[in-house]
Formats: C-alpha cells, sequence, structure tokens
C-alpha cells in the first residue's frame, strides 16, 4: 500500500495518532518549547516530527513496502509510532499541531480545519501495532514539476507484529 500526499509544515511536519493525542493531554499542559516539548510524545510512540526547517509545502509518499529507489534521498531518520486499532495517523504543521494540542487538549476532532489552505490530511486503516516509520527526504529545484519543494518517503515496517516462520530442518551440533 503507497499513498501521496502534498502537506505543508509551517517549519516541522508532525505525524500522530488521534488517540494517543487525545489521551495524553486530558490531563497535561503543553509545552510550547521545540523539540522538548514533543519529546514526551515521540518517546512514547504518539507522535514523531521532522524538522524541514521552511514552511514550504513537501510532498509524502507513505508506504508499507520498500521502494525500488530511495538511492538519491538523504536519511532523515528513523522513528517508531504505535498505532492503536481503529486509529487515525495525521499529517500536522507544526502550527496546526500546536492549536489541537493547546486550544483543544489533543482533541483533533474539535480543531476545524481549512480545506483550502490547511485541509486535514490521514492515514487510515493501519493495522494496530507498533512501526518502525524510516525517513528520507530529497530538495527539489523545480516547484512546478510536483507542486513542492521537499519530497519525503516514510517507510512503515511493522515491528511486533506476530509472523508465522516455518522451520524445514532442525539440526543439534
Amino acid at each position: 500500500m503507497t499513498q501521496a500526499f502534498n502537506v505543508s509544515t509551517e517549519g516541522v511536519l508532525v505525524l500522530c495518532t488521534q488517540a494517543g493525542l487525545k489521551g495524553y493531554y486530558q490531563d497535561k499542559t503543553f509545552d510550547y518549547d521545540y523539540p522538548e516539548g514533543i519529546l514526551p510524545l515521540i518517546n512514547q510512540g504518539i507522535a514523531l516530527a521532522i524538522t524541514t526547517e521552511s514552511g514550504d509545502v513537501v510532498c509524502l509518499k507513505v508506504t508499507f513496502d520498500t521502494p525500488s529507489d530511495v538511492s538519491s534521498f538523504q536519511d532523515l531518520g528513523t522513528y517508531q509510532i504505535q498505532v492503536q486499532a481503529e486509529n487515525t495517523l495525521l499529517f500536522l504543521d507544526h502550527a496546526t499541531f500546536t492549536q489541537i494540542c493547546d486550544w483543544h487538549k489533543g482533541d483533533i476532532s474539535k480543531y476545524e480545519f481549512d480545506e483550502t489552505y490547511n485541509p486535514k490530511v490521514t492515514l487510515e486503516d493501519v493495522p494496530a501495532g507498533w512501526y518502525q516509520v524510516t525517513v528520507y527526504g530529497q530538495t527539489l529545484d523545480e516547484f512546478e514539476e510536483k507542486e513542492c519543494y521537499i519530497e519525503m518517503i516514510l517507510i512503515f515496517t511493522p515491528i511486533n507484529h506476530q509472523t508465522n516462520l516455518k522451520i524445514k530442518d532442525i539440526a543439534a551440533i
């Protein structure tokens, strides 16, 4: 499964779980210090943050399969995120993220997205579990080509899902 989105970042692109964000800020105050304020969310697998250093539009490609070629991309890091059953992942610019966390105690359903300037970008139907998210990025020279200045690939790899392993031979030494 591969999905593509164009997202504005306001300098930081945040990927977070809807249920995790609401649960975390239910009884906590939002900390505006970046990156210190978001570190507890990253450590608990609720969110990940990618600094883009500009408010440019980013072309995202999210995949659960290894893409054929990322050799022209820079490795931007590996993160972990926990997806709960029937949960939605959201890509948010940093300004929207701070408003949701501070003004609405992390409850994304109370935030009014502007479909023209700030559309709601979601990743749905992701099976529950922990994922390793490897992020690759490259700067594009021409905006017109893909209508963005930065292209990113996020590769989701399950890290705790059960897999069936068949053993054909066992040898004792």
